[in-house]
Parts: C-alpha cells; sequence; structure tokens
C-alpha cells in the first residue's frame, strides 16, 4: 500500500547505518525509468565510477568486482518488478508495494496506531506549539481515525489544518472527510480511498494552484523527467505561459503555498518532488473529470486524436 511512508523508513534506516560500510547507494526507480540498465549505471555513478558501461552486461561485471572488494549497503525504493532486483549481483534493501518470490526477508509495514497518528497528524496541524482545547482534540480524533493510520494522508490533512484556530473550519473539514469516505466504492481499493482523503486538500485549492499542482503531477515529475524538474526552471516555464499573467514571483508564492500544505517538496538539489500516490491521485482528476479531462498528457499513448485531421486537441501547453 502506497503513503504509509515505506520510503521514509528506509531512507532513515538507510542513514542511519550507512557509516558501517565502505561505500553505500540509495536509488530512486522513479528517477531511471525503472530499467535494468539505467538503475545500474546510477548506482555506479553514486559509487563515483566516471565511464558509462555500454551495456547492462558491462554494468553487472564492474557491480560484482566493486561488491566483492567492498562492504556495500544499497536500497532500491519503488520497486515495480523482480526483474529490477535481479540484476544487481548482490543482496538489497528494496521498497515496494509488491511481494516477489526472490525475498530472502520481507518487513511488512503496517498503518500507524491510533497514538502515532494523532502524534503526527499534531506535528503538522499544530507543531506542537500550544496545548489543544478539548473541543479541538475531539474533531481532530475523529479526522486521525477517518484516515485510518495512512501517513501521508494525516501529513496532509495535518497541513490543511494548519494554524485553523476555528472550531467550525475543523467540523467542516471532518464532514467532508466522511463524504469522500462514502465515496470508497470498492473496499479492496487502497489507492481509490487515500486519493478519496487527499482530494479534500485539492479541493480546497484556488484554481491558478490546481492548474500549477496538475502540472507537477502530469508533467513535472520524476516518470516524466528522470533527472527531476528544477524548481527555477519550472517557475520560468510557468511565467512565460502566454494564457497566464502571473509573473515569475508569483508562481513561487504559489508554489510555496502547495509546499506547506504538503502537496509538493523541494529537495536539497532544488529539484520538485511530489508522492507517488499525491501524482496518481492528480492524473486520475485529469482523466475523469470533465474541468480538467485531456488537458494534460504525460504518456503519448493517452493522446487525444481526431481520427479524421490527426490532430491533437484541448491540451495545456506550457
Amino acid at each position: 500500500m502506497g503513503g504509509i511512508c515505506k520510503t521514509t523508513i528506509a531512507k532513515a534506516t538507510f542513514i542511519d547505518i550507512k557509516h558501517m560500510y565502505d561505500a553505500s547507494c540509495f536509488v530512486e526507480i522513479a528517477q531511471n525509468n525503472g530499467d535494468s540498465y539505467s538503475i545500474s549505471c546510477n548506482i555506479l555513478k553514486q559509487f563515483k565510477f566516471e565511464e558509462k558501461p555500454k551495456d547492462l552486461n558491462e554494468a553487472q561485471e564492474i557491480l560484482k568486482s566493486f561488491f566483492i572488494k567492498n562492504k556495500i549497503i544499497l536500497v532500491l525504493d519503488d520497486v515495480k518488478d523482480q526483474s529490477q532486483i535481479e540484476v544487481i549481483p548482490m543482496d538489497v534493501i528494496s521498497t515496494s508495494n509488491e511481494e516477489y518470490s526472490m525475498m530472502i526477508y520481507k518487513i511488512n509495514i503496517e498503518e500507524l496506531d491510533e497514538v502515532s497518528s494523532i502524534e503526527l497528524f499534531n506535528s503538522y496541524s499544530w507543531r506542537h506549539q500550544e496545548k489543544l482545547d478539548n473541543e479541538f482534540v475531539e474533531v481532530g480524533t475523529k479526522i486521525v481515525k477517518a484516515c485510518n493510520g495512512l501517513a501521508l494522508s494525516l501529513k496532509v490533512m495535518g497541513a490543511f489544518l494548519r494554524g485553523q484556530k476555528r472550531l467550525r473550519y475543523w467540523e467542516q473539514a471532518l464532514q467532508r472527510l466522511k463524504r469522500r469516505r462514502d465515496l470508497d466504492g470498492d473496499e479492496n481499493d487502497s489507492d481509490y480511498k487515500i486519493w478519496n482523503i487527499l482530494r479534500i486538500s485539492f479541493d480546497n485549492l484556488k484554481d491558478i494552484e490546481k492548474k500549477i499542482f496538475l502540472d507537477i503531477c502530469c508533467f513535472f515529475c520524476n516518470d516524466v523527467y528522470p533527472q527531476g524538474m528544477k524548481k527555477k526552471r519550472a517557475l520560468q516555464i510557468w511565467a512565460k505561459n502566454k494564457e497566464e499573467e502571473e509573473l515569475e514571483e508569483d508562481m513561487d508564492c504559489i508554489l510555496n503555498t502547495l509546499i506547506q500544505k504538503s502537496l509538493v517538496k523541494i529537495d536539497n538539489k532544488g529539484i520538485l518532488s511530489i508522492h507517488d500516490q499525491l501524482r496518481d491521485m492528480g492524473r486520475m482528476i485529469v482523466e475523469v473529470e470533465a474541468k480538467y479531462k485531456s488537458t494534460r498528457i504525460w504518456n503519448m499513448n493517452k493522446q487525444p486524436i481526431h481520427k479524421s485531421s490527426n490532430q491533437v486537441s484541448n491540451i495545456d501547453l506550457i
């Protein structure tokens, strides 16, 4: 299941123990197009190999030789397919939503318990700055329960309510959350459940904030830009869009709003980052809702074409 902090736990573990090894490497599969050769090249690059191998076989031989001579810790994040691991000539730590027969040892990450959920939610909604009144505690506890222990949902809902000192605002958020849960549909569709919770924060955005968020979901994420989209470059693109009058500074303010709401992140290299559950929710909105339907393309196979003229229509170009 997505949104339960597998990546966060893996990164924290990696940072905590990497000093015990001669070399360490953390690879986000989404940034490598998911193919075995790209993953292998990324690993070699992190291990300071300057010359790029000519093919996958050569990459495997170089890795095997390096692993034999050194004590290594290697983490692969968000593995989609078993073949992505099979090419690595050593044992690895991996995170995945799937199960693989070749796993030697498996740890199932469960949803947070109620105490941990409340603590995480409060750290985003109030940041422990003051003691909450009993009325807020009661409503907040109900919101936490509705999030089902999903860390991402707790973070986004907490950020959505951050600084709001009107009890009525919290109660309205709870009612919207309950209505969204009533739309869950398939009880086994965990993605749809978390999207319904995350959607509350999206619905509360201004129109221009929604457009920027959807642009990031569809255009400026790792599976479209494997090397990542720089914040500065994205701001320049948005500011030059002839359909928008906002200047680059205004777009920066809009982006900061999305960051404050825990919908988007900027890493230490200035690259835009978004959780894959938020990305998929945004793409689902573009695919199914009339207002946004077919306005953005991230997969050319989904391109809306007029069969009679082979022309593309209804696309937001940025």
